[in-house]
């Protein structure tokens, strides 16, 4: 769940496949795509009581976890910044959000998109009396930055969408374009002001790029498909002994929307709807 991320291609959504061999004997879950969605999904199935958790597999084409959306996110959480299909599915994952953290006492913090983060030293702690900020515009040059203060002087600046970037074989394949991220940094000048001087006193901490999976309508898909739209004559088991199911296009909400997403397929997949 692009900064550069409403370009993003279905191809790079999570897919969930649950095939069964042998339902009276073994339930073979294969989920493909171990990012957020993904690993809900799985961590959902596996609490369920109904899947035994040593057949749930989670296929990653990246050589690493969290290459894509979602280990760039921003973690952003909310719980009624969606529109009416998904405000339900907004609640019960922010709610869910809330138990698991909890539950297990892990923080979730991950940064997102086309962006970079930058520091200068006319801003130090003694400076920070109102907490972290968000700002939200828009410039001549045709985008709307979004721009983030971190306790700590840290700026987080993205909002630069690319539909024409390309999307790559894999995550870790994605070649930052450095002529947006100059533009980016144009973009933190103007919003942040200088010292009076030519010289530009930030210094880039981090630089980004992410994909994220969207859909023309603004909402996830999250359904199981049917078989005629599987190509090659496949056929599959009826719920909750097969099927081929698919849970993306959460666009800038995955994180927000994920455990609630993974809640639903699980119960999807095991027949529980």
């Amino acid at each position: 769940m692009s900064d550069r991320g409403d370009s993003a291609s279905m191809e790079e959504a999570t897919r969930v496949f649950s095939v069964f061999t042998n339902p009276a004997e073994t339930t073979s879950t294969v989920i493909i795509g171990a990012g957020i969605i993904g690993c809900a999904t799985a961590y959902y199935l596996s609490r369920s009581g109904n899947t035994k958790p040593d057949t749930i597999h989670l296929v990653e084409a990246s050589p690493e976890l969290f290459a894509s959306a979602s280990g760039k996110a921003a973690g952003f959480l909310a719980s009624d910044w969606f529109g009416p299909p998904t405000a339900s599915l907004g609640a019960l994952s922010f709610r869910l959000h809330k138990e698991l953290a909890d539950t297990i006492k892990l923080p979730i913090s991950h940064l997102a998109g086309h962006s970079i983060v930058v520091k200068s030293p006319r801003w130090s702690r003694e400076h920070e009396t109102g907490g972290c900020h968000a700002v939200f515009t828009t410039m001549k040059s045709g985008f709307s930055p979004e721009v983030f203060s971190r306790i700590g002087g840290e700026i987080y600046v993205a909002g630069l969408n690319d539909p024409a970037l390309p999307l790559p074989e894999t995550a870790t394949d994605a070649q930052i374009d450095q002529k947006s991220i100059e533009e980016l940094k144009a973009t933190a000048q103007k919003l942040l002001g200088r010292d009076g001087t030519d010289v530009s006193d930030l210094e880039v901490m981090r630089e980004g790029l992410c994909f994220r999976p969207v859909t023309k309508m603004g909402s996830p898909v999250m359904t199981r498909i049917p078989d005629e739209e599987l190509g090659a004559g496949l056929v599959t088991a009826v719920s909750p002994d097969g099927g081929v199911f698919v849970a993306a296009g959460h666009g800038p909400w995955g994180i927000s929307q994920s455990l609630g997403t993974g809640k639903v397929m699980a119960e999807m997949m095991e027949g529980r709807e």
